[in-house]
């Protein structure tokens, strides 16, 4: 007896001891003639012929993603896999006929199984806790569910049951909080206690069969708005009656209470159809293409009331409609159509543009569908786009180009309703221009007081002209403001303007010259520097008028008689700076002016007046 208990004892740490081996080792047994190999990615490969063997062969094994069972391979041992919890994926063989009790217990990361048709045997809690599972296709070969083979998979949204199955086991699917709805073929005889308890989402279960015996709890937890899908006088309805669960009979067609309706949302937007049926089991949506007759069944999650896709543009204009079933038979909800707001579409990109610095950048898109633009911009060696503030928010965007330019990029953000599409990125080439060339200066001019002076300056490649002025005895220059921005100046003289010099400022966008420093000289009119003054004489004696004045070159004296306007030039010796005559009374109260002369013109000289006494 003590032999028989070291023995047991014995085994236990070397069975405690098989998990933490077979991590470490990449190959190994694990049957009477199979073999397992794992590489660097986390592949095992099972190859060989035979059974697996059982209890924890390679269970608790972290390092397996991928299971590879290869041809030959007759059964999976009890446990085999237990808690590998990082295993994505298993692939069967046809060779296989059974899977073992929990097998593949606590593979938390197994996403989906397919078990081939030469499986008949599914061990108790097979994937029971394999909480990643979404998706369980079962072969017809399989004729018994037993207990918890899927208890606890709350991932679980997909799982057919075969028309093979007479039995499902206890707790089989209990807890799996995904499962929406589950047909009980016909040959299902049996369903154990508590199979479908605490599956939170069910709400339509169909029982094909007026005879399958229900065990206690089989729906404990679930939706209070489940549904049992039967025949009157079945005992699934009697056991919905006795737990308080609701009924509908698979008697009658189902009646569409609320058909769906059109929609028009924005591309990439979603769209839900939804119909509302009394007495359904089963939805099948279907699409009709524009200019298309035939409908198309929805194969990605077009089996329930309701059906949600994620539009693009080429879905504008498609029908949809919906059959809804049940085991008497099905009717057709009314078509309904999607109409999709589609995003612009760009069917002329803008081109990259080569121009002239100073001259204008044209830069265009044309787009259908387009409500609004936006124009950006990115500076050369810079990440960042930048919106265009002036004049940037239609399909045409200009500007006045600089050096500065030089190596800009553009688009434009065409957008509608439905969204926004970006143009191509183009480039802005600016030529830079060189200074203005003068090839002809302006020259020093000499003019007559009063008469026109013009100066002119000759350059290439000139945008612009501004003509300066410096005042005799002054340092500072003044620009012209009176038609002085042309590459011709001219001004009407003055005597002040005598000596001014001038200059031209001859710019583009590449910078400015200075044109020489030129000289106007007047011609002056005479200058009187003294004025005749009044005369009062005896009357026989002489009175003398003198002017003195600068520039002259000749005088003429005037005298004009009391009471009359007209003024009679002297014609005795009234042709010089004096002027002298002998009175008489009658000259009393005659008034003398002089007209002083040059070649450039004439000046007067103020009015005096004769008093004789």
């Amino acid at each position: 007896m003590k032999k028989r208990f070291m023995l047991f004892i014995l085994l236990i740490v070397c069975a405690a001891a098989l998990p933490a081996l077979a991590n470490a080792a990449s190959s190994g047994e694990c049957g009477p003639a199979l073999t397992w190999t794992l590489d660097d990615n986390g592949l095992m490969t099972i190859s060989g012929t035979g059974p697996m063997d059982s209890f924890y062969a390679l269970a608790d094994h972290k390092d397996i993603i991928r299971l590879f069972i290869k041809e030959g391979v007759t059964t999976i041992g009890d446990f085999a896999f237990e808690s590998c919890t990082n295993m994505k994926s298993v692939s069967l063989p046809n060779s296989l006929t059974s899977i073992g009790k929990e097998a593949f217990h606590k593979c938390a990361s197994l996403e989906s199984v397919t078990i081939p048709s030469s499986v008949t045997f599914l061990g108790t809690g097979a994937f029971r806790e394999c909480k990643g599972l979404t998706r369980v296709v079962l072969p017809n070969s399989v004729t018994v569910i037993r207990d918890k083979t899927f208890y606890y998979c709350n991932h679980l949204t997909d799982i057919t049951i075969p028309s093979t199955v007479t039995s499902i086991g206890l707790q089989a699917f209990g807890s799996c909080a995904r499962l929406t709805s589950i047909v009980i073929p016909a040959s299902v005889t049996t369903v154990d206690t508590s199979a479908f308890s605490v599956c939170a989402s069910l709400k339509s279960v169909t029982v094909l069969n007026d005879a399958t015996s229900f065990g206690s709890w089989v729906f404990s937890d679930c939706p209070s708005d489940m549904v049992i899908y039967c025949r009157a006088g079945s005992r699934a309805e009697q056991y919905a009656i006795d737990n308080d669960i609701n009924v509908a009979y698979l008697d009658a067609k189902p009646t569409i209470t609320t058909q769906p309706s059109s929609k028009k949302v924005n591309e990439g937007a979603t769209a839900t159809f939804k119909v509302v049926a009394s007495n359904a089991t089963g939805y099948q949506w279907y699409y009709q293409k524009p200019n298309d007759s035939t409908w198309y069944a929805v194969s990605n999650n077009g089996t329930s009331a309701t059906y949600t896709l994620t539009t693009a543009a080429r879905h504008n204009g498609y029908k949809y409609r919906v059959k809804v079933s049940n085991a008497a038979g099905s009717v057709w909800s009314n078509t309904v159509t999607l109409t999709v707001v589609a995003k612009p579409v760009i069917t002329t990109q803008p081109t990259s543009k080569k121009v002239s610095e100073g001259t204008k950048a044209t830069f265009k898109v044309v787009a259908t569908g387009a409500t609004a633009y936006q124009w950006y911009y990115q500076k050369p060696g810079n990440s960042t786009w930048t919106a265009v503030i002036n004049n940037g928010i239609s399909a045409t965007y200009t500007l006045t180009t600089e050096a500065r330019h030089n190596g800009y990029r553009y688009r434009v953000k065409v957008s509608n309703s439905a969204g926004y599409v970006w143009s191509n990125t183009v480039t802005l080439t600016v030529t830079t221009a060189a200074k203005p060339t003068i090839t002809t200066q302006p020259s020093n001019q000499k003019v007559n007081e009063g008469a026109k002076a013009t100066f002119k300056v000759v350059a290439s490649n000139a945008k612009s002209y501004q003509w300066h002025y410096l005042k005799p005895n002054d340092s500072t220059w003044y620009a012209v403001s009176n038609n002085g921005t042309s590459a011709t100046y001219t001004l009407t003289t003055a005597a002040r303007h005598n000596g001014y010099k001038y200059r031209v400022k001859v710019s583009n966008t590449a910078g400015y010259v200075w044109s020489n420093t030129v000289t106007l000289t007047l011609n002056l009119k005479p200058v009187i520097t003294a004025q005749p003054s009044n005369q009062s004489v005896t009357a026989g004696r002489t009175a003398t008028f003198k002017v003195t004045a600068t520039g002259a070159t000749s005088y003429q004296w005037y005298y004009q008689k009391p009471g009359e306007s007209t003024w009679i030039a002297v014609s005795n010796n009234g042709t010089s700076a004096t002027y002298t005559l002998t009175t008489a009374a009658r000259h009393n109260g005659y008034k003398y002016k002089c007209e002083v002369k040059n070649a450039v013109g004439s000046v007067f000289t103020a009015v005096v007046t004769l008093t004789v006494r």
